[in-house]
C-alpha cells in the first residue's frame, strides 16, 4: 500500500485521508481451484490464478456542521427522534422511539444517527443512553454495538467500549473495524 495522501480538508471542512495500493491473491489458497480454468477455450482467455487488485480508500470525518445534515429533516425518523431529544430531552425522545418501534415505523439507524449528532457536539453523556436505548432494541445488530462502543470510548469507559465492540464482532466476525478497534485495544 502507499503511503497515505495525508490528511487534507475538503471544500466543506471535513478531514480526509486518501490510501491506495495493490494487492495479490492465490484464488487457489481460497479454495476456488477452477481446474478447466487454465487453458483457452474458443479464443476465450482463462482466469489466472494469481489476481492483481488495485484499490483506492477515502476515509472521511464527518465535522458535526455536515453531519447535521442527516438529521435536519423531522419528517423522518431520525431527525424526529433528535429533534425531540435536543429540544424536549432524552427520556421524550426515547419515549417517541419506543412508540415508533411498536409501529415498525423506525429501524436501527434512527436512533443510530441521533446519537452519533449527540457525540459530535460533545453530548457523551446523552448520546451514551440513546446508543445504549438502541442496543435494547437491536441486540442482534453489529453495527449498533459498534456505535455505542464508539460513545463509550469517548467517554474514556475502555472496559465498556470493549464489551460492546466485541458483541459486535461477535454478531458480525467479518466486521473489519471491530476486529480493528479491539487490537488496538489490548
Amino acid at each position: 500500500m502507499d503511503s497515505p495522501s495525508g490528511v487534507l480538508k475538503d471544500v466543506r471542512g471535513d478531514v480526509q485521508v486518501i490510501f491506495t495500493g495493490t494487492a495479490s491473491l492465490n484464488r487457489n489458497d481460497f479454495g476456488v481451484e477452477g481446474k478447466r480454468w487454465s487453458a483457452v477455450k474458443e479464443g476465450i482467455t482463462a482466469v489466472d490464478s494469481e489476481v492483481r487488485i488495485e484499490f483506492s480508500m477515502l476515509g472521511k470525518q464527518l465535522k458535526a456542521a455536515n453531519f447535521s445534515n442527516w438529521v435536519r429533516d423531522e419528517q423522518k425518523p431520525a431527525g424526529k427522534l433528535y429533534k425531540l431529544i435536543k429540544d424536549q430531552g432524552v427520556n421524550v425522545g426515547l419515549d417517541e422511539f419506543r412508540k415508533m418501534k411498536t409501529e415498525n415505523a423506525v429501524d436501527e439507524n434512527a436512533l443510530n444517527t441521533a446519537g452519533r449528532m449527540l457525540l459530535l457536539e460533545g453530548k457523551t453523556d446523552d448520546a451514551i443512553i440513546v446508543l445504549d436505548a438502541n442496543r435494547g432494541a437491536f441486540p442482534s445488530s453489529s453495527n449498533v454495538q459498534f456505535n455505542a462502543g464508539e460513545a463509550y470510548a469517548t467517554k474514556g469507559d475502555w472496559n465498556k467500549a470493549k464489551e460492546c465492540f466485541g458483541q459486535s464482532l461477535k454478531l458480525d466476525p467479518m466486521n473489519s473495524k471491530a476486529i480493528e478497534v479491539l487490537r488496538h485495544l489490548q
